[in-house]
């Protein structure tokens, strides 16, 4: 003696499985629609992240140019106060001299 074959339904069951299939097909629906809402969202967020990467990477371009042209101007600057200085202590040593 064999029990009831697993494969073939009981009337029982069936009529459980027959109301469950609508319920399971919502769900279904449901699980498509949270797919489709999440994969847009994460979509929307990577394309926001690389654009604020992007505009991250921009300032940080344009602070290192201003950055150079400041050094720049300074080392410039730097030149012409060494140069005066030079002209001052060569005055200084004139004027020295002429005195002593």
């Amino acid at each position: 003696g064999h029990g009831p074959d697993p494969t073939v339904p009981s009337p029982q069951s069936a009529g459980a499985g027959a109301a469950a299939a609508p319920m399971q097909m919502q769900m279904q629906m449901f699980q498509r629609m949270l797919d489709d809402s999440l994969g847009a969202l994460r979509a929307g967020l990577h394309e926001e992240i690389q654009n604020l990467h992007l505009e991250l990477l921009r300032q940080f371009h344009l602070q290192s140019q201003e950055t150079a042209e400041m050094v720049e101007e300074l080392y410039s600057r730097q030149d012409v106060l060494m140069e005066e200085v030079k002209q001052l202590r060569k005055l200084h040593v004139q004027q020295y001299h002429h005195l002593h």
